[in-house]
Protein backbone atom coordinates (compact mmCIF):
# COMPACT_ATOMS: atom_id res chain seq x y z
CA UNK A 1 0.00 0.00 0.00
CA UNK A 2 3.02 2.45 -0.38
CA UNK A 3 1.95 5.80 -1.47
CA UNK A 4 -1.79 4.09 -2.25
CA UNK A 5 -3.49 7.24 -0.32
CA UNK A 6 -1.14 9.73 -1.69
CA UNK A 7 -1.35 10.38 -4.77
CA UNK A 8 1.20 13.67 -4.90
CA UNK A 9 4.06 10.72 -4.14
CA UNK A 10 3.38 8.06 -6.87
CA UNK A 11 6.44 8.79 -9.32
CA UNK A 12 4.18 10.20 -12.54
CA UNK A 13 5.65 9.64 -15.78
CA UNK A 14 8.75 11.59 -16.34
CA UNK A 15 8.62 14.68 -19.22
CA UNK A 16 11.11 12.24 -21.19
CA UNK A 17 8.63 9.47 -21.62
CA UNK A 18 6.07 11.94 -22.79
CA UNK A 19 8.41 13.90 -25.04
CA UNK A 20 9.77 10.21 -26.62
CA UNK A 21 5.67 9.12 -26.94
CA UNK A 22 4.89 12.72 -28.07
CA UNK A 23 7.47 12.25 -31.06
CA UNK A 24 6.28 8.66 -31.43
CA UNK A 25 2.86 10.01 -32.12
CA UNK A 26 3.62 12.35 -34.63
CA UNK A 27 5.84 10.63 -36.43
CA UNK A 28 3.18 7.63 -36.81
CA UNK A 29 0.86 9.98 -38.06
CA UNK A 30 3.32 11.38 -40.62
CA UNK A 31 4.39 7.68 -41.66
CA UNK A 32 -0.02 6.56 -42.03
CA UNK A 33 -0.52 9.97 -44.05
CA UNK A 34 2.03 10.83 -46.22
CA UNK A 35 3.03 7.64 -48.15
CA UNK A 36 1.63 7.42 -51.92
CA UNK A 37 -0.63 10.51 -51.13
CA UNK A 38 -0.68 10.88 -54.98
CA UNK A 39 -1.29 6.90 -55.79
CA UNK A 40 -5.32 7.09 -55.43
CA UNK A 41 -7.14 8.53 -58.09
CA UNK A 42 -9.08 11.97 -57.30
CA UNK A 43 -12.69 11.66 -56.22
CA UNK A 44 -15.13 13.73 -58.12
CA UNK A 45 -15.25 16.78 -55.03
CA UNK A 46 -11.36 16.53 -54.88
CA UNK A 47 -11.19 17.23 -58.52
CA UNK A 48 -13.17 20.06 -58.33
CA UNK A 49 -11.20 21.79 -55.54
CA UNK A 50 -8.07 20.63 -57.53
CA UNK A 51 -9.20 22.47 -60.48
CA UNK A 52 -10.71 25.27 -59.12
CA UNK A 53 -7.23 25.51 -57.61
CA UNK A 54 -5.34 25.43 -60.54
CA UNK A 55 -7.37 27.65 -61.90
CA UNK A 56 -7.07 30.35 -59.01
CA UNK A 57 -2.98 29.47 -59.56
CA UNK A 58 -2.85 30.01 -63.51
CA UNK A 59 -5.83 32.96 -63.76
CA UNK A 60 -5.97 35.02 -60.13
CA UNK A 61 -10.19 34.19 -59.14
CA UNK A 62 -12.39 31.84 -60.35
CA UNK A 63 -15.20 33.67 -58.66
CA UNK A 64 -17.74 32.98 -55.63
CA UNK A 65 -19.28 29.39 -55.68
CA UNK A 66 -21.05 28.31 -52.04
CA UNK A 67 -20.20 24.71 -52.89
CA UNK A 68 -16.86 24.90 -52.46
CA UNK A 69 -17.11 26.08 -49.16
CA UNK A 70 -14.71 28.96 -47.85
CA UNK A 71 -11.81 29.98 -49.98
CA UNK A 72 -9.04 29.53 -47.68
CA UNK A 73 -8.16 25.85 -49.03
CA UNK A 74 -8.29 26.74 -52.96
CA UNK A 75 -5.84 29.46 -51.91
CA UNK A 76 -3.61 27.21 -50.02
CA UNK A 77 -3.42 24.86 -52.64
CA UNK A 78 -2.57 27.65 -55.20
CA UNK A 79 0.16 28.62 -53.54
CA UNK A 80 1.51 25.06 -53.23
CA UNK A 81 0.66 24.40 -56.58
CA UNK A 82 2.99 27.80 -57.06
CA UNK A 83 5.78 25.81 -55.57
CA UNK A 84 5.85 22.76 -55.85
CA UNK A 85 3.68 22.06 -59.55
CA UNK A 86 0.23 20.51 -59.65
CA UNK A 87 -0.33 17.17 -59.32
CA UNK A 88 -2.68 14.70 -56.92
CA UNK A 89 -0.02 14.48 -54.40
CA UNK A 90 0.22 18.29 -54.05
CA UNK A 91 -3.33 18.75 -54.02
CA UNK A 92 -3.55 16.73 -50.97
CA UNK A 93 -0.51 17.51 -48.75
CA UNK A 94 -2.54 20.72 -47.58
CA UNK A 95 -5.49 18.14 -45.87
CA UNK A 96 -2.05 15.88 -44.88
CA UNK A 97 -0.07 18.15 -42.87
CA UNK A 98 -3.26 19.12 -41.51
CA UNK A 99 -3.87 15.66 -39.84
CA UNK A 100 -0.44 15.32 -38.75
CA UNK A 101 -0.34 18.86 -37.20
CA UNK A 102 -3.87 17.77 -35.43
CA UNK A 103 -2.23 15.11 -33.46
CA UNK A 104 1.06 17.37 -32.75
CA UNK A 105 -0.97 20.13 -31.48
CA UNK A 106 -2.98 18.16 -29.21
CA UNK A 107 0.69 16.14 -27.58
CA UNK A 108 2.49 19.72 -27.41
CA UNK A 109 -0.32 22.13 -26.90
CA UNK A 110 -1.66 19.86 -24.06
CA UNK A 111 -4.92 21.63 -23.87
CA UNK A 112 -6.56 18.69 -21.46
CA UNK A 113 -6.16 18.02 -17.94
CA UNK A 114 -3.52 15.74 -17.60
CA UNK A 115 -0.51 15.70 -19.44
CA UNK A 116 -1.05 11.74 -20.48
CA UNK A 117 -4.66 12.45 -21.53
CA UNK A 118 -3.27 14.38 -24.19
CA UNK A 119 -0.41 11.77 -25.14
CA UNK A 120 -3.87 9.15 -25.81
CA UNK A 121 -6.14 12.32 -27.21
CA UNK A 122 -3.17 12.12 -29.62
CA UNK A 123 -2.77 8.75 -30.56
CA UNK A 124 -6.75 8.05 -31.16
CA UNK A 125 -6.44 11.41 -33.19
CA UNK A 126 -3.42 9.37 -35.21
CA UNK A 127 -4.85 6.28 -35.43
CA UNK A 128 -8.61 7.58 -36.06
CA UNK A 129 -10.00 5.71 -39.53
CA UNK A 130 -12.19 8.77 -39.98
CA UNK A 131 -9.69 11.14 -39.20
CA UNK A 132 -6.46 8.79 -41.26
CA UNK A 133 -8.67 8.55 -44.66
CA UNK A 134 -9.64 12.29 -44.71
CA UNK A 135 -6.14 13.39 -43.87
CA UNK A 136 -5.46 11.88 -47.52
CA UNK A 137 -8.80 13.53 -48.93
CA UNK A 138 -8.64 17.01 -50.56
CA UNK A 139 -11.56 18.36 -48.79
CA UNK A 140 -12.26 21.58 -46.09
CA UNK A 141 -12.97 18.76 -43.46
CA UNK A 142 -9.46 18.35 -41.94
CA UNK A 143 -8.05 22.27 -42.42
CA UNK A 144 -11.69 23.17 -40.38
CA UNK A 145 -10.35 20.45 -37.79
CA UNK A 146 -6.72 21.81 -37.91
CA UNK A 147 -8.18 25.16 -37.03
CA UNK A 148 -10.81 23.81 -34.88
CA UNK A 149 -8.08 22.22 -32.61
CA UNK A 150 -5.86 25.60 -32.83
CA UNK A 151 -8.94 27.22 -31.60
CA UNK A 152 -9.72 24.91 -29.10
CA UNK A 153 -5.58 24.60 -27.62
CA UNK A 154 -5.76 28.62 -27.67
CA UNK A 155 -8.80 29.22 -25.50
CA UNK A 156 -7.75 26.74 -22.80
CA UNK A 157 -4.49 28.36 -22.56
CA UNK A 158 -6.02 31.61 -22.21
CA UNK A 159 -8.10 30.57 -19.37
CA UNK A 160 -5.83 28.39 -17.35
CA UNK A 161 -2.44 30.81 -18.13
CA UNK A 162 -4.11 34.43 -18.14
CA UNK A 163 -2.21 35.95 -20.95
CA UNK A 164 -3.87 38.00 -23.40
CA UNK A 165 -1.59 36.39 -26.52
CA UNK A 166 -3.55 33.08 -25.77
CA UNK A 167 -6.98 34.67 -26.62
CA UNK A 168 -5.97 36.81 -29.81
CA UNK A 169 -4.71 33.38 -31.36
CA UNK A 170 -8.23 31.81 -30.46
CA UNK A 171 -9.52 34.79 -32.17
CA UNK A 172 -7.65 34.21 -35.25
CA UNK A 173 -8.08 30.56 -35.23
CA UNK A 174 -11.53 31.17 -35.02
CA UNK A 175 -11.78 33.40 -37.91
CA UNK A 176 -9.62 31.09 -39.87
CA UNK A 177 -12.52 28.64 -39.19
CA UNK A 178 -15.06 31.19 -40.66
CA UNK A 179 -12.47 31.21 -44.02
CA UNK A 180 -12.45 27.46 -44.35
CA UNK A 181 -16.30 26.20 -43.64
CA UNK A 182 -19.72 26.96 -42.76
CA UNK A 183 -19.60 24.04 -40.50
CA UNK A 184 -18.57 27.15 -37.87
CA UNK A 185 -22.20 27.46 -37.07
CA UNK A 186 -22.40 24.18 -35.14
CA UNK A 187 -19.12 25.27 -32.55
CA UNK A 188 -21.34 28.43 -32.50
CA UNK A 189 -24.06 26.54 -31.06
CA UNK A 190 -22.05 24.29 -29.13
CA UNK A 191 -20.57 27.63 -27.48
CA UNK A 192 -23.56 29.28 -26.73
CA UNK A 193 -25.38 25.65 -25.11
CA UNK A 194 -22.48 25.72 -23.16
CA UNK A 195 -22.79 28.75 -21.70
CA UNK A 196 -26.47 28.45 -21.24
CA UNK A 197 -25.19 25.36 -18.51
CA UNK A 198 -22.48 27.69 -17.20
CA UNK A 199 -25.21 30.09 -16.12
CA UNK A 200 -27.21 27.12 -15.08
CA UNK A 201 -24.28 26.12 -13.08
CA UNK A 202 -24.28 29.00 -11.31
CA UNK A 203 -27.44 29.74 -10.86
CA UNK A 204 -27.34 26.52 -8.95
CA UNK A 205 -24.59 27.10 -6.57
CA UNK A 206 -25.93 30.88 -5.79
CA UNK A 207 -29.27 28.94 -4.88
CA UNK A 208 -26.84 26.44 -2.61
CA UNK A 209 -25.19 28.89 -1.09
CA UNK A 210 -28.49 30.28 0.01
CA UNK A 211 -29.44 27.17 1.34
CA UNK A 212 -26.36 26.84 3.40
CA UNK A 213 -25.72 30.08 4.48
CA UNK A 214 -29.24 31.87 4.88
CA UNK A 215 -28.67 35.54 5.41
CA UNK A 216 -31.21 36.18 8.32
CA UNK A 217 -31.54 32.29 9.33
CA UNK A 218 -35.44 32.22 8.52
CA UNK A 219 -36.18 29.00 6.55
CA UNK A 220 -38.26 30.96 4.06
CA UNK A 221 -35.51 33.02 3.22
CA UNK A 222 -33.14 30.27 2.39
CA UNK A 223 -35.31 28.70 0.50
CA UNK A 224 -36.70 31.45 -1.88
CA UNK A 225 -34.17 34.38 -1.20
CA UNK A 226 -36.96 36.61 0.20
CA UNK A 227 -39.08 35.44 -2.15
CA UNK A 228 -43.19 36.11 -0.37
CA UNK A 229 -44.76 32.45 -0.11
CA UNK A 230 -47.82 33.65 -0.71
CA UNK A 231 -46.72 35.65 -3.84
CA UNK A 232 -45.33 32.53 -4.99
CA UNK A 233 -48.75 30.41 -4.45
CA UNK A 234 -50.81 33.03 -6.43
CA UNK A 235 -48.53 33.09 -9.44
CA UNK A 236 -48.49 29.54 -9.39
CA UNK A 237 -51.53 28.82 -8.82
CA UNK A 238 -52.81 31.34 -11.55
CA UNK A 239 -50.41 30.00 -14.38
CA UNK A 240 -51.94 26.25 -13.22
CA UNK A 241 -55.01 27.38 -14.46
CA UNK A 242 -54.17 29.49 -17.14
CA UNK A 243 -52.45 25.84 -18.35
CA UNK A 244 -55.53 23.49 -17.72
CA UNK A 245 -57.88 26.12 -19.70
CA UNK A 246 -55.87 26.43 -22.76
CA UNK A 247 -54.90 22.40 -22.56
CA UNK A 248 -59.21 22.01 -23.10
CA UNK A 249 -59.09 23.49 -26.71
CA UNK A 250 -56.06 22.13 -27.95
CA UNK A 251 -57.20 18.53 -26.55
CA UNK A 252 -60.18 18.58 -29.05
CA UNK A 253 -57.12 18.88 -31.74
CA UNK A 254 -55.89 16.12 -33.95
CA UNK A 255 -52.48 14.80 -32.88
CA UNK A 256 -53.26 16.22 -28.68
CA UNK A 257 -56.22 14.48 -28.72
CA UNK A 258 -54.34 10.79 -28.50
CA UNK A 259 -52.57 11.73 -25.69
CA UNK A 260 -53.63 10.49 -21.68
CA UNK A 261 -55.28 13.61 -20.46
CA UNK A 262 -53.63 12.28 -17.28
CA UNK A 263 -49.71 12.96 -18.41
CA UNK A 264 -50.46 16.61 -20.16
CA UNK A 265 -52.25 17.46 -16.94
CA UNK A 266 -48.97 15.73 -14.66
CA UNK A 267 -46.56 17.93 -17.32
CA UNK A 268 -48.62 21.43 -16.54
CA UNK A 269 -49.01 20.70 -12.93
CA UNK A 270 -44.77 19.71 -12.42
CA UNK A 271 -43.78 22.67 -15.00
CA UNK A 272 -45.67 25.54 -13.46
CA UNK A 273 -43.31 25.28 -10.06
CA UNK A 274 -40.98 24.95 -12.20
CA UNK A 275 -41.29 28.22 -14.33
CA UNK A 276 -42.43 30.32 -11.42
CA UNK A 277 -39.53 29.95 -8.66
CA UNK A 278 -36.43 30.74 -10.92
CA UNK A 279 -38.85 33.76 -12.20
CA UNK A 280 -39.69 35.12 -8.93
CA UNK A 281 -36.12 34.44 -7.75
CA UNK A 282 -34.55 36.11 -10.49
CA UNK A 283 -36.59 38.99 -9.48
CA UNK A 284 -36.14 39.34 -6.28
CA UNK A 285 -32.36 39.20 -6.84
CA UNK A 286 -32.53 42.16 -8.94
CA UNK A 287 -30.99 45.60 -7.70
CA UNK A 288 -28.64 43.24 -5.30
CA UNK A 289 -25.16 43.59 -5.91
CA UNK A 290 -24.02 40.99 -8.17
CA UNK A 291 -22.20 38.04 -6.24
CA UNK A 292 -18.69 36.78 -7.07
CA UNK A 293 -19.25 34.07 -9.49
CA UNK A 294 -16.97 32.35 -12.98
CA UNK A 295 -18.93 34.75 -15.33
CA UNK A 296 -18.08 37.80 -13.56
CA UNK A 297 -15.12 37.17 -13.05
CA UNK A 298 -14.98 36.25 -17.03
CA UNK A 299 -16.06 39.54 -17.87
CA UNK A 300 -13.96 41.14 -15.89
CA UNK A 301 -10.88 39.48 -17.31
CA UNK A 302 -12.30 39.63 -20.79
CA UNK A 303 -12.29 43.64 -20.30
CA UNK A 304 -9.00 43.86 -18.90
CA UNK A 305 -7.70 42.17 -22.20
CA UNK A 306 -9.59 44.48 -24.04
CA UNK A 307 -6.95 46.34 -26.18
CA UNK A 308 -5.30 42.65 -27.21
CA UNK A 309 -8.96 40.62 -28.13
CA UNK A 310 -9.90 44.17 -29.74
CA UNK A 311 -6.68 44.34 -32.12
CA UNK A 312 -6.78 40.41 -32.52
CA UNK A 313 -10.56 40.92 -33.20
CA UNK A 314 -9.98 44.15 -36.12
CA UNK A 315 -7.26 41.53 -37.58
CA UNK A 316 -9.20 38.90 -37.83
CA UNK A 317 -11.56 41.01 -39.88
CA UNK A 318 -8.37 42.32 -42.23
CA UNK A 319 -7.73 38.56 -42.45
CA UNK A 320 -11.36 37.39 -43.21
CA UNK A 321 -11.31 40.39 -45.75
CA UNK A 322 -7.92 39.55 -47.26
CA UNK A 323 -9.39 35.47 -47.61
CA UNK A 324 -11.97 36.91 -49.87
CA UNK A 325 -10.72 39.53 -51.15
CA UNK A 326 -10.15 37.30 -54.89
CA UNK A 327 -13.77 36.71 -54.95
CA UNK A 328 -15.68 39.85 -53.52
CA UNK A 329 -13.56 43.57 -52.97
CA UNK A 330 -11.88 44.06 -56.81
CA UNK A 331 -9.50 43.85 -59.23
CA UNK A 332 -6.39 43.55 -57.06
CA UNK A 333 -5.66 40.36 -55.92
CA UNK A 334 -2.29 39.89 -52.81
CA UNK A 335 -2.32 36.33 -54.23
CA UNK A 336 -1.84 37.31 -57.88
CA UNK A 337 1.18 39.81 -56.99
CA UNK A 338 2.56 37.21 -54.72
CA UNK A 339 2.85 34.62 -57.19
CA UNK A 340 3.88 37.23 -60.05
CA UNK A 341 6.57 38.34 -57.57
CA UNK A 342 7.90 34.77 -57.24
CA UNK A 343 7.56 34.32 -60.69
CA UNK A 344 10.10 37.66 -61.31
CA UNK A 345 12.56 35.94 -58.95
CA UNK A 346 12.78 32.97 -60.73
CA UNK A 347 13.31 33.80 -63.77
CA UNK A 348 10.04 32.41 -65.45
CA UNK A 349 7.95 35.78 -65.69
CA UNK A 350 9.68 38.58 -68.18
CA UNK A 351 6.48 40.38 -67.93
CA UNK A 352 6.02 43.89 -65.37
CA UNK A 353 4.17 42.81 -62.09
CA UNK A 354 0.30 43.54 -63.12
CA UNK A 355 -1.05 44.78 -59.80
CA UNK A 356 -4.97 45.41 -61.27
CA UNK A 357 -5.95 42.40 -63.01
CA UNK A 358 -8.72 42.47 -65.49
CA UNK A 359 -12.04 40.67 -64.06
CA UNK A 360 -11.94 37.30 -64.94
CA UNK A 361 -15.30 35.94 -66.54
CA UNK A 362 -16.46 33.82 -63.77
CA UNK A 363 -15.42 36.87 -61.44
CA UNK A 364 -18.56 38.59 -59.75
CA UNK A 365 -16.00 41.51 -58.39
CA UNK A 366 -18.53 44.61 -57.47
CA UNK A 367 -21.77 42.33 -56.77
CA UNK A 368 -21.00 40.96 -53.62
CA UNK A 369 -19.83 42.19 -50.37
CA UNK A 370 -17.42 41.48 -47.52
CA UNK A 371 -21.05 40.45 -45.62
CA UNK A 372 -23.04 39.56 -48.78
CA UNK A 373 -21.12 36.68 -49.50
CA UNK A 374 -21.40 35.25 -46.14
CA UNK A 375 -25.56 35.56 -46.29
CA UNK A 376 -25.10 34.10 -49.63
CA UNK A 377 -23.26 30.74 -48.33
CA UNK A 378 -25.86 30.32 -45.26
CA UNK A 379 -28.76 30.92 -47.45
CA UNK A 380 -27.60 28.53 -49.74
CA UNK A 381 -26.93 25.76 -47.74
CA UNK A 382 -29.82 26.30 -45.43
CA UNK A 383 -31.98 25.70 -48.68
CA UNK A 384 -29.83 22.81 -49.50
CA UNK A 385 -30.65 21.71 -45.61
CA UNK A 386 -34.39 22.02 -46.62
CA UNK A 387 -34.28 20.24 -49.68
CA UNK A 388 -32.37 17.19 -48.11
CA UNK A 389 -29.31 17.20 -50.48
CA UNK A 390 -27.59 13.27 -50.21
CA UNK A 391 -30.44 12.93 -47.86
CA UNK A 392 -29.79 9.74 -45.36
CA UNK A 393 -31.06 8.22 -42.20
CA UNK A 394 -31.00 10.29 -39.26
CA UNK A 395 -28.75 7.31 -37.73
CA UNK A 396 -26.35 7.30 -40.36
CA UNK A 397 -23.56 8.45 -38.23
CA UNK A 398 -24.05 6.23 -35.59
CA UNK A 399 -23.64 3.57 -38.03
CA UNK A 400 -20.20 5.18 -39.27
CA UNK A 401 -18.85 5.70 -35.53
CA UNK A 402 -19.98 1.90 -34.82
CA UNK A 403 -18.34 0.41 -37.85
CA UNK A 404 -15.16 2.83 -37.86
CA UNK A 405 -14.94 3.96 -34.42
CA UNK A 406 -16.21 1.37 -31.89
CA UNK A 407 -12.92 1.65 -30.25
CA UNK A 408 -13.89 5.22 -29.50
CA UNK A 409 -17.42 4.22 -29.03
CA UNK A 410 -16.82 1.66 -26.32
CA UNK A 411 -14.28 4.22 -24.33
CA UNK A 412 -17.18 6.69 -24.33
CA UNK A 413 -19.89 4.67 -23.01
CA UNK A 414 -17.90 3.22 -19.93
CA UNK A 415 -16.94 6.48 -19.25
CA UNK A 416 -20.34 7.92 -19.62
CA UNK A 417 -21.50 5.01 -17.56
CA UNK A 418 -19.04 5.54 -15.17
CA UNK A 419 -20.12 9.11 -14.54
CA UNK A 420 -23.60 8.87 -14.52
CA UNK A 421 -23.49 5.99 -11.64
CA UNK A 422 -20.23 7.13 -9.67
CA UNK A 423 -22.21 9.55 -7.30
CA UNK A 424 -26.14 9.84 -6.25
CA UNK A 425 -26.28 13.30 -7.46
CA UNK A 426 -25.40 12.34 -10.76
CA UNK A 427 -27.74 8.98 -10.72
CA UNK A 428 -30.73 11.65 -9.57
CA UNK A 429 -29.84 14.15 -12.49
CA UNK A 430 -29.66 11.46 -14.88
CA UNK A 431 -33.22 9.59 -13.84
CA UNK A 432 -34.84 13.34 -13.83
CA UNK A 433 -32.98 14.00 -17.67
CA UNK A 434 -34.43 9.92 -19.11
CA UNK A 435 -37.99 11.06 -17.31
CA UNK A 436 -37.72 14.22 -19.33
CA UNK A 437 -36.86 12.98 -22.65
CA UNK A 438 -39.63 10.38 -22.00
CA UNK A 439 -41.91 12.85 -21.43
CA UNK A 440 -41.19 15.31 -24.14
CA UNK A 441 -40.76 12.46 -26.64
CA UNK A 442 -44.97 11.40 -26.24
CA UNK A 443 -45.08 14.87 -26.82
CA UNK A 444 -42.98 14.90 -29.98
CA UNK A 445 -45.32 12.17 -30.93
CA UNK A 446 -48.44 13.89 -30.78
CA UNK A 447 -46.95 17.36 -32.21
CA UNK A 448 -45.14 15.21 -35.09
CA UNK A 449 -46.89 13.00 -37.67
CA UNK A 450 -44.54 10.56 -39.85
CA UNK A 451 -44.12 13.28 -42.91
CA UNK A 452 -43.68 16.34 -40.77
CA UNK A 453 -41.23 14.57 -38.64
CA UNK A 454 -39.20 13.69 -41.56
CA UNK A 455 -39.55 17.22 -43.14
CA UNK A 456 -38.80 19.57 -40.00
CA UNK A 457 -36.48 17.15 -37.83
CA UNK A 458 -34.72 14.62 -40.77
CA UNK A 459 -36.23 11.71 -38.32
CA UNK A 460 -37.88 8.68 -40.04
CA UNK A 461 -39.37 7.19 -36.90
CA UNK A 462 -40.21 8.21 -33.62
CA UNK A 463 -36.96 5.91 -31.72
CA UNK A 464 -34.91 8.52 -33.64
CA UNK A 465 -36.93 11.11 -31.18
CA UNK A 466 -36.55 9.48 -28.53
CA UNK A 467 -33.16 8.55 -28.56
CA UNK A 468 -31.88 12.58 -29.66
CA UNK A 469 -33.76 13.48 -26.36
CA UNK A 470 -32.33 11.20 -24.39
CA UNK A 471 -29.20 11.79 -25.61
CA UNK A 472 -29.61 15.70 -25.48
CA UNK A 473 -30.94 15.55 -21.88
CA UNK A 474 -28.32 13.08 -20.33
CA UNK A 475 -25.32 15.12 -22.08
CA UNK A 476 -26.61 18.13 -20.49
CA UNK A 477 -27.13 16.13 -17.29
CA UNK A 478 -23.63 14.72 -17.12
CA UNK A 479 -22.27 18.44 -18.53
CA UNK A 480 -23.73 20.38 -15.64
CA UNK A 481 -22.81 17.83 -12.68
CA UNK A 482 -19.45 18.30 -14.58
CA UNK A 483 -19.73 22.14 -14.10
CA UNK A 484 -20.71 21.84 -10.38
CA UNK A 485 -17.81 19.90 -9.40
CA UNK A 486 -15.59 21.94 -11.26
CA UNK A 487 -14.65 20.61 -14.49
CA UNK A 488 -15.43 23.13 -17.01
CA UNK A 489 -13.08 21.32 -19.55
CA UNK A 490 -14.84 18.41 -19.56
CA UNK A 491 -18.38 19.86 -19.51
CA UNK A 492 -17.54 21.46 -22.37
CA UNK A 493 -16.16 18.59 -24.37
CA UNK A 494 -19.60 17.20 -23.22
CA UNK A 495 -21.67 19.69 -25.01
CA UNK A 496 -19.28 19.56 -27.92
CA UNK A 497 -18.91 15.94 -28.72
CA UNK A 498 -23.18 15.60 -28.16
CA UNK A 499 -24.55 18.71 -29.79
CA UNK A 500 -22.36 18.03 -32.90
CA UNK A 501 -23.53 14.31 -33.57
CA UNK A 502 -27.23 15.47 -33.20
CA UNK A 503 -27.01 18.66 -35.50
CA UNK A 504 -25.37 16.44 -38.04
CA UNK A 505 -27.79 14.13 -38.07
CA UNK A 506 -30.11 16.70 -38.18
CA UNK A 507 -28.74 18.22 -41.22
CA UNK A 508 -30.77 17.44 -44.53
CA UNK A 509 -27.10 16.80 -46.10
CA UNK A 510 -25.05 13.60 -45.25
CA UNK A 511 -21.99 12.50 -46.49
CA UNK A 512 -19.12 10.37 -44.60
CA UNK A 513 -16.48 13.35 -44.37
CA UNK A 514 -18.73 15.25 -41.94
CA UNK A 515 -17.95 12.59 -39.51
CA UNK A 516 -14.50 13.70 -38.98
CA UNK A 517 -16.49 16.71 -36.97
CA UNK A 518 -18.32 14.25 -34.84
CA UNK A 519 -15.09 12.07 -34.22
CA UNK A 520 -13.15 14.90 -33.29
CA UNK A 521 -14.34 16.21 -29.39
CA UNK A 522 -14.94 12.31 -29.44
CA UNK A 523 -11.03 11.76 -29.46
CA UNK A 524 -10.35 14.30 -27.03
CA UNK A 525 -13.48 13.03 -24.54
CA UNK A 526 -11.74 9.29 -24.70
CA UNK A 527 -8.23 10.83 -24.19
CA UNK A 528 -9.87 12.29 -20.58
CA UNK A 529 -12.18 9.23 -19.56
CA UNK A 530 -8.82 6.78 -20.54
CA UNK A 531 -6.67 8.75 -18.37
CA UNK A 532 -9.57 8.55 -15.83
CA UNK A 533 -9.65 4.82 -15.86
CA UNK A 534 -6.20 4.16 -15.95
CA UNK A 535 -6.34 6.11 -12.54
CA UNK A 536 -8.33 4.73 -11.10
CA UNK A 537 -7.44 0.97 -11.88
CA UNK A 538 -3.59 1.95 -10.73
CA UNK A 539 -4.76 2.71 -7.28
CA UNK A 540 -6.85 -0.56 -7.32
CA UNK A 541 -3.77 -2.50 -7.64
CA UNK A 542 -1.67 0.04 -5.73
CA UNK A 543 -4.13 -1.03 -2.79
CA UNK A 544 -3.98 -4.92 -3.97
CA UNK A 545 -0.48 -5.53 -3.88
CA UNK A 546 -1.24 -9.42 -4.26
CA UNK A 547 -3.11 -9.01 -7.66
CA UNK A 548 -0.72 -6.73 -9.20
CA UNK A 549 1.10 -9.29 -10.82
CA UNK A 550 -2.07 -10.16 -12.84
CA UNK A 551 -2.71 -6.69 -14.68
CA UNK A 552 0.84 -7.27 -17.03
CA UNK A 553 -1.13 -11.12 -18.45
CA UNK A 554 -4.67 -9.20 -18.79
CA UNK A 555 -3.19 -6.23 -20.52
CA UNK A 556 -1.97 -8.33 -22.77
CA UNK A 557 -4.67 -10.02 -23.42
CA UNK A 558 -6.61 -6.84 -23.93
CA UNK A 559 -4.16 -5.89 -26.33
CA UNK A 560 -3.99 -9.11 -28.27
CA UNK A 561 -8.00 -8.89 -28.39
CA UNK A 562 -7.67 -5.41 -29.82
CA UNK A 563 -5.42 -6.16 -32.23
Amino acid sequence: MRNALNPKKNHPPSRAAYGMWAVFVVALAAAIRLPDLGFKVLMHDESLFSYYSHYLWRYASPGYDPVLHGPLLLQVNALIFTFFGASDWTTRIFCALCGIAMAAMVAVGKPLTRPWANGVAACAITVSPTLCYYSRFCRNDMPFAFFTILWFTCAVAYVRSRQARWGAGAILAFVAMGCVKENIVFIMAAVVGFAFLVGLAETARAVGSRLAHPSEGSLQKALWGGMSLRRFLIVNNVMLLLGVVFYLPLSQLGGFADRPTWLVLTIVILGAPLVTAPCLWLHDLHGQPMPDSAIRRACLRLWGDRFWLGGAVLAGVVLFLLVYNFWIIGSFSPFSVCVQLWDSLTGARAEPIQWIHPPSPYRESGRLGPIDIVVQAVAYWWGQHEEHRLQGSFHTYINHLIVYEWPLLLVIAFGATWEAVRARGRRIAVAVAVLAAMTLGHLGEAAFDGPRLDNFLHMQSYLHLYVALILTTVTGALALADLMEGRPLRAFLLVWGGSGLLAYSYAGEKVPWLAVHIVLPLTLLTGEWVCDAGRALWGWTLRRREERRLLAPILCVLTLTLL
